[in-house]
Parts: C-alpha cells; structure tokens; sequence
C-alpha cells in the first residue's frame, strides 16, 4: 500500500521488448494501457532511453533526467542533446560517486564533436566492438581533433549502411596517427614501420591490425554506430551481420570475425612463441594464441593449455599406433 500511494497522481512508463505501457492510479486502482508512441523493434535499451526523451518533449516538459553508469548513454546524451529541445540532464555514476551533468552546458565546449561521438565510441571500443590494444579513448579524441578530415570521416559513421572507400581511406590514416605514425595511408606499412623500426621485436598486440582486420573494425563500428544513430526511429532498417564485420557458426550462434586472411605470413608465424606464466596460453595476451598458433617447443610457458588441434594431435595418434604396430 505504500508503494501504491508513492505514485498517487504520478504516471509510470515501462518498456518490455517492444512493447510499452502507461501505469496511472485512478482512485484505488491502478489503470494499464499500451502505449503506440514508444513501442520500437530496437534491440538495446542504450537507444530506448532517447526514444522516451523525444517522447516526453512531444508530451510539453522541458526537462529530464536520465539515471546511468553505462559510457554507452553518456555519450549518446552528448549527441542527441543537438536533435533534442528538451533539456537534459545526466545522473552518472553510482553512490557517493554519482554526479548530474547539465548535457546542454557541454554544447559551447564541444562546438562540432557531438556528430563524431557515437563513432568515436565504437571506433576506439565499446560493448560491441574491440579497442586498440593500449590506446584509450583519451588519445582518440586528440588524434581525432588534430585533423578536420578525421572529425568529418568519423561523424559520417552510422551514416550509411555501406561505408565508403574515401572514408575508409581516411580512418585508416587515422588509426596509423593513433599508433604514431604520422602521414601514412596504408596500415600494412605502418604496421610493417613499427614491426622493423626497433630493436628489440614489439609485442604482436601492441602491432596495429592488419588491412583486413581493420577493415572488419570498421564495419562492425559502421554497424553500431547506426544502430545508436537510430535511436529515435521506432524500426531501424535490418540487414545481414555477416556482412558486417561478424561470423555464423556452426550453431548458429553470432561470433565476430577477426580476418580473413593471415595475420602475418606461414613462414613468420612459424617463429611465434610466447612465455606465459600463469594464464596457462588460454587468454588472447598468449602470442601464439593471439596469432592462431598451438604454443610449440620455442615457448617457454608453464602449464599450457594451448596444444595443437584435435586433427593434428588424431594424425600424431595414428602415427604412433603405426609404429607400434611396425614394432610387433
């Protein structure tokens, strides 16, 4: 009874899947009714958020309050601040950390950053996309304001549901920036620059992707940001996620797709080994793991888990069975 008096004279909005629905007291009884405007085939609750924001500016209130400790919300706040009257104000963070943000104040700060937001985000990692390997978001916004060109580029992600080869091309420059090399266009050659220009052979992680696996980033950045992109559409546009940077296995399940070709030649990876000590080879920091290889008598691992494959270890069976069969 007393959460039911919480809410006299209040309406409470709830969204299920796809569905929504409007809770308001009438006397002592509590009244249901669906709710056309906000229901949506989008997927992420992320982009439902600002659905129910334009929803409540198109109702006359003029202010709102959104409660997160998701980046994702944050940074969308910051995009959609420009598309939206209603102002709005931020909740981020959890107990004695939490702080409220004034979104509109950010706007003179910004001046043209919000349109390159939601593609910076996926660009340099989030829920659904990989970062760069020792490259935080920090670096990506300084790289990203250090050219007109690369500000342009990235607010076009989402855009499209085909990236284009001129925008591309100037992504790649800019991931051959955020590894530091500057005035570079091809990130085979960036990668092959830094891979020779020390003397001591850098960690395979901290080498920038290949052509391949950056291009498959992108895609997957060009995904995401689309979708976020989409948020105040009540349907998005679908299309095949194997074209987009992911994989159908053999369950069926979705799995991302690194590359499709190599990461470095057969005759180079021969020469992989690693040394790991306590991870037993089984996470992506294991060099051989990280380039598909099983861990060989070149590492110097402990307790490896990271042997070679069933079929190989079948064909070593046979082999051994053989001679023991030559033997008698």
């Amino acid at each position: 009874m007393i959460y039911f008096l919480s809410y006299l004279g209040k309406e409470l909005y709830v969204t299920c899947e796809s569905n929504a629905y409007r809770f308001h007291s009438d006397g002592n009884l509590v009244k249901v009714n669906s709710v056309l405007e906000l229901e949506s085939k989008q997927e992420e609750a992320d982009t439902k958020v600002f659905l129910c924001s334009k929803f409540v500016q198109e109702m006359g209130f003029t202010c709102i309050r959104i409660i997160t400790v998701d980046s994702d919300i944050a940074i969308l706040a910051l995009y959609y601040q420009q598309q939206l009257s209603v102002k709005s104000l931020l909740e981020y963070g959890t107990g004695q950390k939490t702080q409220i943000f004034d979104i509109s104040s950010y706007q003179p700060i910004l001046k043209n950053l919000p349109a390159s937001l939601p593609g910076l985000h996926a660009l340099s990692g989030c829920d659904s996309t990989s970062a760069f390997n020792g490259i935080g978001k920090i670096k990506c916004l300084k790289v990203l304001e250090s050219d007109e060109r690369f500000i342009d580029a990235v607010s076009l992600l989402g855009e499209e549901v085909l990236l284009s080869a001129t925008i591309i091309e100037i992504l790649e420059e800019y991931v051959c920036e955020l590894y530091g090399v500057r005035k570079e266009t091809d990130i085979n050659k960036a990668r092959y620059k830094l891979f020779t220009n020390r003397t001591k052979l850098p960690e395979p992680q901290k080498l920038p992707p290949t052509k391949d696996a950056l291009l498959l980033h992108f895609k997957r950045v060009n995904f995401q940001t689309r979708q976020w992109k989409s948020a105040l559409l009540k349907e998005t546009q679908q299309h095949d996620l194997t074209e987009s940077g992911w994989k159908r296995a053999t369950d069926n399940t979705l799995q991302i797709k690194w590359t499709d070709k190599d990461p470095a030649p057969e005759s180079l990876l021969e020469f992989v080994s690693c040394s790991c000590k306590k991870s037993k080879c089984v996470t992506m920091g294991c060099r051989c793991r990280k380039v598909r290889l099983p861990c060989s008598d070149l590492c110097d691992c402990l307790n490896c888990e990271n042997n070679k494959d069933e079929e190989e270890s079948e064909v070593s069976d046979e082999i051994s069975s053989s001679d023991s069969d030559d033997s008698d």
